[in-house]
């Protein structure tokens, strides 16, 4: 085995029947996270390795390394994805796959048919439902999911079309046997209706309000809820997640940031406007959206850069700026936590660059001894380099203290 090997690192974890369907995989790159105790591999294999084999292998080394996740991201080559092998069970792999991102998939493509073709280095998958549900499954993007998932395993660039009823007129499916009564569509499992939401869903529509106060019925590390104001929508009694985990998937989330950055638009006619509010949770950063008519633009007067602001909305993919972004229905102000230096006996610092040291640092000279003297601390060293530039504003603020 070469030194790239995937059961270089990893075959004392798993047993021989685990092992070998990975025996030629190769390890392309692999991440760890000592703070979580999770590891990501992406492994390239010559064959294609069964859903459940990946799973298991994944159980199997998380279990014997103490880990709190193992994922394996498989790759496989574009001479892999052809008709001959998706009759052959690459089908039924793949769509437990997309299962498995979307539980909507559920039962739509039992018995359904399928043709691959290719053109160069462009593939297109045409699939033929029996059992009908191609508006619900477009609804819920089920198609460019899929395409998505072709694209991350075989690295190909695959259009997927969702057809009903029987096909006539062509050779290129088998003409399923005439019934005599037409087979219900099966109904969505109750828990993939609760855990599945989607973008498209209809939403009640939100109320805006003049500024409510409000009280936060959760602990966070983040921000308090002192002084918190309703101003769209019902209050949020869910804690938020972080933005560095929300995807174009992720549907309805409850999150949570510091606004930095507020921009307006008016439409053509003079009708709506558009705000747009980027924001960050230092994990990250999104944009708030909302669309709104004009006269009710005051009503938003509040969010401002610095604002603290805690969300409930849709992750949805802004088909203008080419991103996700956040559509939101529940919005509240919050009391951003402020660090403080509880230390009973004050430091001072003695190596502290202002924005007047190139490259090196963003901060406003005033906004550094403010802080200090916030914290308690008697004095603090400022070194830029080699200039002083910062000096004056240093000496009027150390005044207007001491004032």
């Amino acid at each position: 085995m070469s030194r790239s090997s995937f059961l270089t690192i990893f075959s004392d974890y798993l047993s021989l029947e685990l092992s070998s369907p990975f025996e030629s995989a190769e390890l392309i790159k692999i991440t760890a996270d000592q703070q979580t105790k999770s590891i990501e591999a992406t492994v390239k294999a010559n064959t294609f390795i069964p859903c459940l084999v990946v799973e298991q292998a994944q159980k199997a080394i998380a279990d014997a390394a103490s880990l709190s996740q193992m994922r394996i991201h498989m790759k496989y080559l574009p001479t892999l994805l052809t008709q001959e092998n998706l009759e052959k069970g690459l089908w039924e792999e793949l769509i437990a796959a997309l299962k498995k991102q979307n539980g909507i998939v559920n039962g739509f493509f039992n018995e359904a048919t399928y043709q691959l073709s290719q053109d160069g280095l462009s593939y297109s998958l045409s699939i033929r439902l029996a059992r009908g549900g191609k508006e619900l499954l477009q609804k819920a993007q089920i198609d460019t999911l899929f395409q998505r998932l072709l694209g991350d395993l075989f690295s190909v660039s695959a259009a997927v079309t969702l057809a009903e009823g029987e096909q006539t007129g062509s050779d290129d499916y088998d003409v399923p046997p005439p019934i005599e009564y037409e087979k219900p569509v099966a109904p969505l499992p109750k828990e993939t209706v609760k855990a599945s939401p989607f973008p498209y869903r209809r939403r009640r529509q939100p109320e805006i309000k003049e500024p409510t106060p409000v009280t936060v019925d959760f602990m966070s590390e983040q921000f308090t809820g002192e002084n918190a104001m309703l101003l769209k929508g019902r209050k949020i009694t869910s804690p938020p997640v972080p933005l560095k985990d929300i995807n174009s998937f992720s549907g309805e989330v409850v999150v949570w940031g510091e606004i930095f950055t507020v921009d307006s638009r008016v439409t053509r006619d003079g009708s709506r406007v558009i705000l747009s509010y980027s924001f960050t949770d230092y994990t990250s950063s999104n944009t708030l959206k909302i669309i709104e008519n004009v006269e009710n633009q005051s009503r938003y007067d509040a969010l401002k850069k610095g604002t603290a602001i805690l969300v409930r909305g849709d992750v949805v993919d802004d088909k203008y700026d080419k991103e996700i972004s956040i559509k939101p229905y529940d919005i509240m102000t919050v009391t951003k936590k402020v660090k403080m230096d509880n230390a009973p006996k004050k430091r001072v610092e003695l190596h502290c660059h202002t924005k007047m040291s190139a490259m090196d640092a963003v901060g406003d000279v005033k906004d550094i001894i403010n802080l200090a003297y916030k914290w308690g601390h008697k004095a603090i060293a400022i070194t830029d380099h080699g200039v002083a530039q910062a000096y004056p504003d240093a000496m009027n603020c150390v005044d207007a203290i001491h004032k």
